[in-house]
């Protein structure tokens, strides 16, 4: 990050808490850029789907410091129907802790994720492809019920995961 510190030279926190929404979803799904300090995400959602034909736009986050995702925070750039490819989502950060707390849904899917899934888990989906989810960090921690996945539910493959711990 060190074009991102120098452009900045002060990063302050981000914090979405209690069922907060920051939501870019639509045929092509727009796209969210994060920059700051640090990213918290507690109980809140980070969203870019793409719910048409439209290819998704994803999700790029940055921050200097931590990137703490609790308590059902999710972080996602889904093709809803399969059909419009998904965005990807990149994380460039010091330190990245996944922490579920052990909530999942009534199907016992972990709540705390980052996803970039293609189609629906019961009814299918068509031919696009899931996201990528790039993730460049100084530590990673992933406990308690949470999942980072580009998981297909269609026709379409799933995207790459990648994550390189510096």
């Amino acid at each position: 990050l060190p074009d991102f510190t120098a452009a900045f030279p002060e990063q302050g926190p981000i914090t979405l808490q209690n069922g907060a929404r920051l939501d870019a979803s639509g045929n092509g799904g727009g796209r969210i850029v994060i920059r700051g300090g640090q990213l918290l995400v507690d109980n809140s959602k980070i969203e870019a789907n793409t719910t048409g034909t439209g290819d998704g736009q994803g999700i790029d986050i940055a921050v200097v410091n931590n990137l703490d995702l609790l308590n059902g925070g999710q972080i996602n750039s889904i093709s809803t129907l399969g059909l419009g490819a998904g965005g990807n989502i990149t994380v460039n950060a010091q330190s990245l802790r996944v922490d579920g707390g052990g909530l999942v849904d009534e199907n016992f899917v972990p709540l705390t994720q980052i996803s970039t899934s293609t189609g629906d888990l019961f009814s299918g989906g068509g031919p696009a492809r899931g996201g990528d989810i790039v993730l460049q960090v100084g530590s990673l921690e992933l406990a308690n019920s949470a999942q980072i996945t580009s998981a297909s539910f269609g026709e379409g493959d799933a995207g790459r995961i990648d994550i390189t711990a510096l």
